[in-house]
């Protein structure tokens, strides 16, 4: 299995109900930001809601080998993202990007939104602190030593 499939399985299986827990949202780790292959400023140009793209035409989120075809169904279903970057603040981001949003997507962001983007190591997933949570999204431009418009 490779790293890409095992780290969509883990996000699937860990969002299917359970007693344990559900589905959360996640947020960056403010206690080890170098643990993230970039940290950006961006700007969302585009949305892919690959999870209800899938259930409109009845293809399953992803299939597993060893389990067979799965449905995310309780809002950690994949959805991408596209993003112009608009200030890089630690490793490489530049131009535009395409990442996954990693935990749940209840909260979606709209076209043209900012974000601090945190992306994980993979390359392909990511954390983000949104526009629209103007308490977490201020914060952190300011822990990132980043002028409030985000430039």
């Amino acid at each position: 299995m490779g790293k890409f499939s095992a780290l969509v399985l883990t996000i699937a299986l860990a969002s299917l109900p359970s007693v344990a827990g559900a589905c959360r949202r996640m947020e960056p780790n403010a206690g080890s930001l170098e643990q993230y292959s970039s940290v950006f400023v961006g700007q969302v140009t585009g949305l892919h809601l690959e999870g209800y793209e899938n259930r409109l035409l009845g293809k399953p989120d992803l299939v597993e080998p060893e389990l067979g075809p799965l449905t995310i169904t309780n809002g950690a279903s994949p959805v991408s993202v596209n993003a112009a970057v608009t200030r890089a603040i630690q490793g490489p981001a530049s131009g535009a990007v395409e990442l996954h949003l990693a935990g749940c997507t209840f909260d979606l962001p709209q076209l043209k939104e900012r974000g601090v983007f945190f992306v994980l190591p993979d390359g392909k997933f990511t954390v983000v602190a949104w526009e629209h949570d103007a308490v977490a999204y201020k914060a952190w431009l300011t822990r990132l030593g980043v002028p409030q418009d985000g430039r």
